[in-house]
């Protein structure tokens, strides 16, 4: 710098004082001067002043992020959301893009700036708070629509269904609560939103969901009455099949129920248990009765054969001729009465034939010939034939009036009765055979 340079007067925004440097600024129009100053100068102040005329939204961008003072930073951060807010700046965009802190961006995404500056602040929106807020507060809905979309906390879903200022943002919000993206949502948050919501649209949604989830425990409960009582009606039911005499009813009723109870799929651990204890009980007391029918069966088959063997004795006792017939017919009259083990305790149907048939042979063949020539040895057998009637007769009166169970239900032959006609007609015989025996 030559002497004449040296002697030429300094301008003041370049004066050694900070005082006259900063009564210069008002004063300076060159905006490199003033980029120069806003991001050089040592006094803050003179920064200060310098920001507050500059335009030019990089020079603001890097005092942001460069200067050392923070109340200067704050200043050029109030600068790039000035430009960014001025709809007839073209450097809004820019200014918008330059700005980091949420509170600038929230303002700038909120306001009616120009759709794609309001774009580039909610894009660089990441807290779930500062959009949340946008949703709720933003002026233009499409802004507050986007916004809502990218929340995921659940007290910001449920804050903006509660409290948007759009109501196509509000419900876009309460359909997200209620589909499961908030954790809880029952009927007390149904009924929350419903009475705090201050869209009437949400109010309306709530309140439907509300009445659709009581209908639907209404039709739940009487489905699972209607169940219990089922569960009830199947488990009395196989359980009353203990008292059925019938194993084929009982194999039918059974199968019945155990498929009617698989197509109730009843989850009731209880009622389970009861059904199956009733089924267990219900195939013993089947197999019970099939061995109860089966011995009766064969019971009778046993005295349907003595039956025959004594029918065929009576036969030839009557068809004997000859000259011994008399002792003949009483020889086949003992061993008609002796009898065996198997038939005494054959029921009194069979005795009372047996009677009958001896009845017939007295009063026929024997009481005629009373006189024959062989009388001794007639009497002889009359004799064995009355201790054989005698000892039916002490039989028949010791024989109980009862019913024998192992025949109900089937076809075996009737229970015993009370045998007051045998023990009467064996009586009458008993006193032919001593008059034939002493005649």
């Amino acid at each position: 710098m030559g002497i004449l340079d040296r002697l030429k007067p300094q301008p003041r925004w370049k004066h050694s004082d900070p005082v006259v440097r900063l009564q210069a600024i008002p004063e300076l129009g060159d905006a490199i001067e003033l980029a120069a100053l806003a991001e050089h100068d040592p006094d803050a102040k003179v920064r200060t002043a310098a920001l507050a005329k500059v335009v030019d939204p990089v020079v603001l961008g890097r005092v942001t992020t460069s200067d050392t003072d923070r109340g200067v930073r704050d200043v050029a951060a109030d600068r790039l959301l000035a430009l960014a807010l001025d709809a007839s700046n073209p450097e809004a965009a820019t200014a918008a893009g330059l700005l980091s802190d949420v509170r600038r961006l929230s303002v700038i995404a909120k306001s009616t700036a120009a759709d794609g500056v309001r774009g580039i602040a909610l894009a660089r929106l990441t807290d779930d708070r500062a959009l949340g807020d946008v949703a709720r507060h933003a002026k233009v809905e499409s802004t507050a629509l986007a916004a809502a979309a990218r929340l995921s906390a659940a007290d910001e879903l449920l804050a903006t269904a509660l409290n948007s200022e759009h109501r196509d943002v509000a419900l876009a919000a309460f359909a997200r609560v209620v589909q499961g993206e908030l954790p809880g949502s029952d009927v007390a948050l149904l009924r929350s939103i419903q009475a705090r919501t201050q869209q009437k649209a949400v109010a309306r949604r709530a309140k439907t969901m509300l009445q659709a989830i009581e209908d639907a425990d209404n039709v739940r409960r009487v489905a699972e009455e209607e169940r219990r009582k089922q569960e009830a009606s199947l488990c009395a039911a196989v359980e009353s099949l203990t008292d059925v005499t019938d194993p084929d009813r009982i194999a039918a009723d059974l199968a019945r129920l155990s498929a009617a109870w698989d197509t109730l799929a009843s989850t009731d651990a209880a009622a389970a248990r009861r059904f199956d204890a009733g089924a267990d009980a219900a195939r013993m007391r089947m197999t019970q009765r099939r061995s109860e029918v089966a011995a009766a069966l064969e019971e009778a088959r046993r005295r349907g054969e003595g039956l025959a063997s004594r029918e065929a004795l009576c036969r030839r006792i009557e068809t004997i001729e000859g000259e011994n017939v008399l002792d003949a017919q009483a020889a086949m009259l003992a061993r008609l009465l002796a009898g065996n083990p198997p038939f005494v305790e054959q029921t009194h149907e069979i005795l009372t034939r047996d009677v009958e048939q001896v009845g017939r042979l007295l009063g026929r063949e024997l009481l005629p010939h009373r006189h024959d020539r062989d009388r001794v040895s007639t009497r002889e057998h009359l004799g064995h034939t009355l201790e054989h009637v005698e000892h039916r007769l002490r039989q028949l009166d010791r024989l109980p009036l009862r019913t024998d169970e192992a025949t109900r239900g089937s076809s075996a032959p009737a229970g015993v009765r009370q045998p007051a006609e045998q023990s009467r007609k064996l009586r009458d015989i008993g006193l032919l055979l001593r008059r034939s025996r002493h005649g």
